[in-house]
């Protein structure tokens, strides 16, 4: 599964090209965010051991002990500082929740970028308070998902992407949506789309279309254009 700092610059360009949309820091951090979301959403993981991971937790907790022990000799010891973007602290535009793509009115919210130079100061027992909390407390190996059901939830996040652009996502021949999902698709999985990916485009239109029917007739609408146009050349 391509990581987010696989996402090169260069290959946001060339999606944004295909959806038809203005490329701007903000477009582009919201489609960083949609792939992301996509592949955090179908990505399954390897259980870890019970014991494995009880084990890990105590050795926190002891160096959470020692840390603590060596603290009242030196409060400094626990306090480093780190170049932002110098491997050991980085930053992300994207929120720690995704949007339910479900939802035709979600919006993806991305935060201003930090500037690349700035300096991070690591509070080292508060790190390893949040690192114990999140071994004892924190999700398990998600249950594998049918492929299926990976690739709808894979078109709805790219239909959702559009949709918040301003865009109004179609099968016509015309419409951009069909060539901009297969290649949103293949980032996110690795792989080309299969011959029953049409089936998914049309499942996910046609829950869009009566999630609107739905909406009752005083809520505001927003402003939609058609990703008209041709795609570029593959």
């Amino acid at each position: 599964m391509p990581k987010a700092a696989l996402y090169d610059d260069e290959t946001l360009d060339n999606l944004l090209v295909y959806a038809g949309v203005r490329n701007t820091r903000c477009t582009r951090n919201d489609l960083l965010f949609a792939l992301v979301s996509a592949g955090n959403k179908t990505r399954s993981y390897q259980a870890i051991p019970a014991n494995e991971l009880k084990t890990l937790a105590t050795s926190i907790e002891r160096t959470r002990w020692l840390l603590a022990k060596l603290e009242n000799i030196n409060p400094t010891v626990g306090i480093q500082l780190h170049r932002v973007g110098g491997n050991v602290v980085d930053v992300s535009p994207l929120s720690l929740n995704a949007p339910d793509a479900r939802d035709p009115d979600a919006m993806f919210k991305v935060s201003p970028l930090i500037p690349i130079n700035g300096t991070a100061v690591v509070k080292l027992h508060e790190l390893l308070n949040a690192w114990h909390y999140r071994i004892v407390h924190g999700p398990r190996a998600k249950r594998s998902r049918p492929k299926e059901e990976n690739t709808t939830t894979i078109v709805r996040i790219a239909h959702q992407f559009l949709r918040n652009q301003g865009l109004h996502p179609s099968s016509d021949s015309k419409n951009r949506f069909p060539d901009f999902v297969k290649n949103f698709y293949k980032l996110v999985t690795g792989t080309k789309p299969t011959g029953r990916f049409g089936g998914h485009i049309k499942k996910v239109l046609k829950e869009a279309s009566e999630a609107e029917e739905k909406t009752p007739a005083h809520a505001p609408q927003k402003s939609k254009r058609r990703t008209g146009g041709k795609s570029p050349k593959k």
